[in-house]
C-alpha cells in the first residue's frame, strides 16, 4: 500500500479508537440505576472492540506472516466475544435480577430450561466457531492491490449464522423486556437497542468478511460505523437505565417486601395532612397547595405528613429539593423519589442512589422537562409532587423567571390524579412578590407556631 492510503487508514483507525474509548469511558463513568451488570458488560464490549481497532491500526504498519495471522484470529475472536457479551447484556435487561454478578445472571438464565438451552447452544456454537478459526485456519491473504484477508465459504457461512443468531435472539429478549415496562421512553430504547446491534452485525459482516472487488480498503470505515453504533448503545442504555431505575424502583421495592397482614381500613384512615385542614380524601386529592412555612419551625413534619398520606393511598411521590435540606433529611427514608436540585450539573444526571436524580437548579427548562417526564411515565398511577422551594428559585433566578416556571409547571400538572405541594418561606420576599406567587394557587396554606392553617381552600 502507498503512504497516502496507509496514512488515511491510520487516521481513520485512530479516530475510531478514540471514539470507542470515549464511549467506553462514558459508560464506565455512569452510575446506572437498573439492569444489573449491564454497564460492565458494555464496558467489556468496548474493550474487546478497541482491541480489534488497535489490530486494524497496526495492520497498516506490520506485514509479517505471524502478525497477519494474529490480526485475523484475534480480531475475529474479539468480535465473536462481543456478540456473546451483548447477548448476555440482553439477558441482564430481560431478567429482573436484584443481585449483581455474572454468576447470579447465569443462575437466572438457568431457571428457564428452554431459554437456558438456547443460550447454552448459542455459546457452544460461538466456541465452535472460534475453535475452527484457530485450528482450521480458514483464511488466506491477498496482497494486491491492498493487503487483506479472505475467509473460505464454510467459515463465512458460520459467521453468517452467528449474525442471524445475534439479530434474532437478543431482539426477542428485548421485546420481552419491553412488554414488562410501562415507561414510553424505555419502550423506545428497547426498540432502538436491537436496531443498533443489527446494524453493527451487518456492518461487521459486510466489511470484515467479504472481499472488496474494487480494491479499496473499506474495513476501517466499517469499524468506524460499528464504533458509532456502540456509542449509540451506550447513550440509549444509559437513558433506559436511568428511567427504569428511577421510576420503577418503587414497584420493585414493593415486590421485594414481605407482605404484612394489616387491616386495610387502618391504612386508609391514616390522613395526617388532610385531617389538619379538615379535608376528606376526595377533597384532598388533586389539589395543588402553596405552603408558606416559618423557617424557624420544624416545617418538614407537615411535609412528611403530606407524603405519608399520599403513600398510604398508593401515590408515587416525587420530591424536588436539595441534598441535605430539612425536607431531604425528613423524607429520605420514605418511598419517595428525589430530583435533587444541583449547581454542579447542566443536564439530568443519574445519582449513585437509585431513588435520586440530579437536575440543574438554574435551568427551569430542564426542571420542567423532568416534571413532564414524571407525569408521562405512568398515565394511571396517581402522582404526588413536593417542590422545595419556591423561595430559592426566586432568590437565584428572579421573580419573572420563577413566575413563568411556576405557571408552566402548574399547567403541566393540571390533572386530578396529581397532588402537589409547593413550599415558600414566609417573610422572605416583598409583599408584591408574595402576592404574585399566591395568585397562581387556589389552595394556600401556612405552617408556623400555631401549626398548619388554611388561608384559602378552593
Amino acid at each position: 500500500m502507498s503512504g497516502v492510503p496507509i496514512l488515511v487508514i491510520q487516521v481513520i483507525g485512530l479516530f475510531t479508537l478514540f471514539a470507542t474509548g470515549i464511549s467506553g469511558y462514558y459508560m464506565y463513568r455512569q452510575r446506572t440505576t437498573s439492569y444489573n451488570d449491564a454497564r460492565n458488560l458494555i464496558v467489556a464490549v468496548h474493550i474487546f472492540f478497541g482491541g480489534t481497532i488497535s489490530l486494524e491500526i497496526a495492520r497498516a504498519s506490520f506485514g509479517t506472516d505471524l502478525f497477519l495471522r494474529l490480526y485475523v484470529v484475534l480480531g475475529t475472536i474479539f468480535i465473536l466475544l462481543c456478540v456473546e457479551l451483548l447477548t448476555m447484556l440482553a439477558w441482564s435487561v430481560y431478567l429482573p435480577i436484584r443481585k449483581t454478578g455474572i454468576r447470579n445472571l447465569l443462575s437466572g438464565i438457568s431457571r428457564n430450561r428452554l431459554h437456558f438451552m438456547i443460550f447454552a447452544a448459542g455459546s457452544a456454537y460461538i466456541t465452535f466457531v472460534i475453535t475452527y478459526l484457530v485450528v482450521g485456519s480458514p483464511y488466506s491473504f491477498q496482497s494486491a492491490p491492498i493487503l487483506t484477508n479472505q475467509f473460505n465459504p464454510i467459515f463465512l457461512a458460520l459467521l453468517f449464522s452467528v449474525l442471524i443468531m445475534f439479530m434474532t435472539y437478543p431482539t426477542t429478549l428485548f421485546i420481552g423486556a419491553r412488554r414488562k415496562t410501562t415507561l414510553p421512553n424505555v419502550k423506545t430504547a428497547l426498540v432502538l437497542l436491537p436496531i443498533a446491534w443489527i446494524g453493527i452485525g451487518l456492518d461487521l459482516l459486510i466489511f470484515n468478511a467479504f472481499p472488496n472487488p474494487a480494491g479499496i480498503d473499506l474495513l476501517p470505515i466499517g469499524y468506524l460505523i460499528a464504533a458509532l453504533g456502540l456509542a449509540a448503545t451506550s447513550t440509549i442504555f444509559r437513558r433506559a437505565s436511568l428511567l427504569a431505575g428511577f421510576f420503577e424502583s418503587r414497584k420493585a421495592d414493593s415486590m421485594d417486601k414481605i407482605p404484612v397482614a394489616q387491616p386495610q381500613a387502618t391504612k386508609a384512615s391514616s390522613k395526617p395532612f388532610s385531617k389538619q385542614l379538615g379535608l376528606g380524601e376526595d377533597a384532598f386529592s388533586g389539589r395543588k397547595f402553596l405552603l408558606e412555612v416559618d423557617s424557624s419551625t420544624s416545617y418538614e413534619r407537615v411535609v412528611n405528613d403530606f407524603v405519608t398520606e399520599l403513600s398510604n393511598i398508593d401515590y408515587s411521590v416525587f420530591v424536588f429539593t436539595t441534598r441535605g435540606s430539612p425536607i431531604y433529611n425528613s423524607l429520605r427514608s420514605s418511598p419517595s423519589r428525589f430530583y435533587l436540585l444541583s449547581t454542579t450539573v447542566s443536564y439530568t444526571t443519574v445519582s449513585a442512589i437509585p431513588t435520586e436524580v440530579l437536575v440543574p437548579q438554574s435551568d427551569p427548562a430542564v426542571l420542567l422537562d423532568a416534571m413532564q417526564k414524571t407525569i408521562e411515565t405512568d398515565s394511571i398511577t396517581p402522582i404526588g409532587i413536593v417542590f422545595d422551594s419556591v423561595s430559592d428559585f426566586i432568590m437565584s433566578l428572579g421573580l419573572e423567571t420563577s413566575y413563568k416556571f411556576l405557571k408552566k409547571t402548574l399547567e403541566a400538572i393540571d390533572s386530578d390524579r396529581i397532588t402537589a405541594l409547593f413550599l415558600m418561606t414566609s417573610g422572605a420576599h416583598e409583599d408584591r412578590q408574595t402576592s404574585l406567587v399566591k395568585s397562581l394557587f387556589s389552595n394556600q396554606i401556612k405552617f408556623g407556631a400555631k401549626g398548619l392553617e388554611a388561608n384559602r381552600l378552593a
